[in-house]
């Protein structure tokens, strides 16, 4: 619910369902789906407040010091995420190399680091 059109709609849709109105009605009248309207009475009634809640999902693997580590590797002498991963687990900083390689590609647009052979 990151939409601040979304948020103006949850708010007018708990005023709403306050003043009485059904879960349908607010639904129709708002041009959303009944599950949304639940959804945000249901926040609402947990929290007391229709800000979101605790966030889902898989946690995070890499933590605020060890992006700030990659980061700098960018500007140091490139080394494969494999190194990298390793030199990270041995600093205690516990992450794969497919974890390396995939923050390194989407979230700092950097390309691959392959190794050029050398000619004969």
């Amino acid at each position: 619910m990151g939409n601040p059109i979304s948020w103006v709609l949850c708010g007018e849709a708990i005023g709403l369902l306050e003043a009485g109105m059904k879960i349908a009605d607010v639904a129709q009248r708002l041009g959303v789906s009944g599950r949304t309207v639940k959804r945000w009475k249901d926040m609402k009634n947990v929290n007391n407040s229709v800000a979101q809640g605790k966030s889902t999902g898989r946690p995070r693997i890499l933590d605020r010091v060890t992006k700030i580590v990659l980061a700098k590797s960018l500007t140091k002498k490139r080394r494969g995420t494999r190194k990298l991963a390793e030199n990270l687990t041995a600093e205690g900083m516990k992450c794969s190399k497919d974890t390396v390689r995939r923050y390194m590609k989407r979230d700092l647009g950097s390309k691959p680091f392959v190794q050029g052979k050398i000619p004969n």
